[in-house]
């Protein structure tokens, strides 16, 4: 079974309603992000709130900014969360050691903020990652052709005209070696041609946000992931 995973969950309202959908990974949110200007970090009192109604069969996972993530260990540690999610801006230093730490503990990682865009080299997406990080990292969460409008419509149709550029055969054969989470241009009317055709891909994922601060990424608001679901059989 495919993951279906919602990043930035805000409230336990939210929780239960994407639950009941389907969705089998919640993602909230611990430390300020620098991507959008709104209100979906959440503070520590309600993700211990969260916790109590995460399901059995549904992975509960803290997301971070790399600059803050030492500050917030020794809590994801008590919070026993399933996973850590990280994102970082460009050329910032990936921490290893917290890593290291977090499956000492036995809690997952997973690394966002990987992008791929058209004319993408697919041995280039992976390739900032240090080898003892890749070997720590249990998912990979790509953004699909972020910088372009109608993404799906541009990689399944535009794309095999020129062979150079990505095609949706490097996405499968990339998720064939490495563990992949995708996110992309997400609608009612692509979700299942998406899922039929990343037929590698570990899951898939939805960033909620509101005012972004850049342009260049995929996100969603709440009831547009909720009509999505409906939409969504795995």
């Amino acid at each position: 079974m495919k993951l279906v995973k919602v990043d930035r969950v805000h409230s336990e309202q939210e929780v239960e309603i994407l639950q009941n959908l389907g969705v089998n990974a919640i993602t909230v949110t611990l430390s300020s992000d620098s991507r959008f200007n709104d209100m979906r970090s959440i503070d520590k009192n309600r993700i211990s709130s969260i916790k109590k109604i995460i399901r059995e069969n549904t992975l509960f996972i803290g997301e971070l900014s790399f600059e803050n993530c030492f500050n917030f260990l020794d809590f994801v540690i008590d919070v026993k969360f399933d996973y850590i999610q990280l994102y970082s801006e460009r050329n910032q230093t990936l921490p290893i050691k917290f890593c290291k730490q977090l499956k000492s503990k036995g809690i997952g990682f997973i690394y966002s903020s990987l992008e791929a865009s058209y004319d993408t080299d697919p041995s280039w997406i992976l390739r900032d990652i240090p080898d003892q990080l890749e070997s720590n990292t249990d998912f990979f969460q790509v953004d699909l052709l972020p910088d372009v409008n109608d993404s799906w419509q541009f990689l399944k149709e535009k794309c095999p005209d020129f062979p150079d550029e990505l095609q949706l055969s490097d996405i499968n054969d990339l998720a064939s070696k490495y563990s992949l989470l995708v996110t992309t241009d997400f609608s009612e009317e692509n979700i299942e041609e998406i899922v039929a055709s990343l037929q590698n891909i570990k899951g898939i994922s939805f960033v909620l946000g509101n005012n972004p601060i850049r342009n260049d990424i995929h996100y969603f608001n709440y009831s547009e992931v909720l009509k999505i679901l409906q939409k969504l059989t795995l």
